[in-house]
């Protein structure tokens, strides 16, 4: 959403064009933000679910996949007394070995079996390749 005036939303589609939405669609229309409840599941559960949720929109936390590049940053940013504190120091640890948190609003293009890795369209970004890939294996939570 980039704009409301009056009854009028502007919003962004995925390729960076702006349309006008009236407000009472926008209000009935699913959010990939807003949710009514929380429901706890495992990694199986949370595989299953992003396979299912079709041509939703919806917003994912997850683990990139750690790589030699992402731990040779994460170690340069670090400083000296983060290496003393040691939630900082479990935090690093955590990103170099698990991959970096990253979380997008996108749809699902195509899921692949269960615990395996899904395709989806990252709406978050303005990159012209929109494509990103989930590994089932690290969701931490799914919003739709």
């Amino acid at each position: 959403m980039t704009a409301i005036e009056g009854d009028r939303i502007t919003v962004k589609n995925q390729w960076g064009n702006l349309m006008y939405v009236s407000r009472d669609i926008v209000e009935k229309m699913d959010s990939a933000s807003h949710y009514a409840k929380e429901v706890p599941m495992n990694m199986t559960g949370l595989a299953e679910l992003i396979e299912s949720v079709s041509d939703t929109v919806f917003t994912v936390k997850f683990r990139k996949q750690a790589n030699k590049e992402n731990a040779q940053e994460a170690l340069e940013k670090a400083r000296y007394s983060d290496l003393k504190d040691k939630k900082k120091l479990s935090n690093l640890v955590k990103e170099i070995v698990e991959g970096e948190e990253c979380e997008m609003v996108c749809h699902l293009v195509k899921a692949e079996g269960n615990l395996g890795r899904s395709t989806v369209v990252n709406l978050s970004t303005d990159d012209a390749n929109k494509f990103r890939q989930v590994d089932h294996r690290s969701i931490e939570f799914i919003i739709f």
